[in-house]
């Protein structure tokens, strides 16, 4: 068994409104629990301990997702897979890219979202990407809830999920699995950082 731990937080949940594409077709709690379930499936594969922080299909509200990621035992890293999107689900929009997202300020989160974001990069080249280097790192930062337990955080925003273009990536299962392998190597170097 691996010693880090990592906690997979799904997208919002069924009962969230408006967090899909504007034609209905995609709902992103319902990707992000299927791969979220991927990903959890390959990681144990190869020895580390998973803990799933939203395992209902509905949400269960932010504070509860942090609370329970709270109550992991370290070492740890807890990690978000959502869809972005630029509007309210209504139309279609321009914005496109996968980035990652940390909170505010310098902490162990920051090296963590800069190799997931490698990872990504080396693994889907052909993915157009955003990623803010004001700070010298490739994430953008936000005190988002999930992101603020008491162990390392990463939110991975794959795609747009309100651009035509960027569904047609969300959808591709072929895609996806090389996502998921991506984030399996980078978890196997993110463990070598956390616990050295």
């Amino acid at each position: 068994m691996r010693k880090l731990t990592i906690g997979l937080d799904d997208a919002h949940g069924s009962d969230v409104a408006g967090k899909g594409s504007p034609d209905g077709r995609h709902r992103e709690w319902m990707w992000s629990q299927r791969w979220t379930g991927i990903l959890k499936q390959q990681l144990e594969l190869i020895g580390f301990p998973v803990v799933v922080i939203a395992p209902e299909d509905t949400e269960p509200g932010l504070l509860t997702r942090r609370e329970r990621m709270n109550k992991v035992a370290g070492p740890a890293i807890m990690f978000s897979l959502h869809n972005n999107a630029a509007g309210m689900g209504d139309k279609w929009m321009n914005a496109h890219g996968f980035s990652v997202w940390t909170t505010k300020g310098l902490t162990k989160s920051d090296k963590c979202a800069d190799i997931l974001f490698e990872k990504l990069r080396k693994h889907l080249p052909e993915i157009p990407y955003r990623h803010d280097t004001t700070d010298g790192d490739h994430d953008y930062e936000a005190n988002f809830t999930v992101l603020t337990s008491r162990h390392p955080s990463v939110m991975l925003e794959y795609l747009f999920q309100d651009n035509q273009a960027d569904l047609l990536l969300i959808e591709d299962d072929a895609l996806c699995m090389k996502m998921i392998q991506a984030l399996v190597e980078a978890f196997v170097e993110i463990e070598k950082y956390l616990v050295p």
